[in-house]
């Protein structure tokens, strides 16, 4: 999958440093329905918004994690996926490395 971009507390922070926890893989989507309407999560403690999805977990590839987090978190099926890249995060000020992967998905469910 091709890397879309870096983000690091040079980018965010202007100062220079690297995490050296473990790094963390999430999923990502941008899902339509067949109504043409797109999911967005919205987090209450933030106020803010979000695509759907979530962490992969451990001994599952990224399409397994993607179909388990839509349905978990939308109630949709991934009827056609395609990968649009990912992200890596490397960032001291949180001690966070993460890999972000981002997909389309149409689903004819609910």
């Amino acid at each position: 999958m091709k890397k879309i971009a870096e983000l690091t507390d040079k980018d965010l922070l202007g100062q220079l440093g690297e995490a050296h926890s473990a790094p963390r893989y999430k999923v990502r989507a941008i899902l339509r329905n067949s109504d043409g309407k797109y999911a967005v999560m919205y987090e209450d403690s933030t106020g803010l918004y979000s695509l759907p999805g979530g962490g992969v977990e451990s001994g599952e590839d990224k399409l397994a994690a993607l179909k388990r987090e839509m349905l978990e978190e939308t109630g949709c099926t991934c009827d056609t996926i395609y990968e649009l890249g990912y992200i890596y995060e490397n960032r001291a000020y949180c001690d966070l490395q993460q890999y972000s992967y981002f997909f389309t998905v149409t689903s004819t469910g609910p």
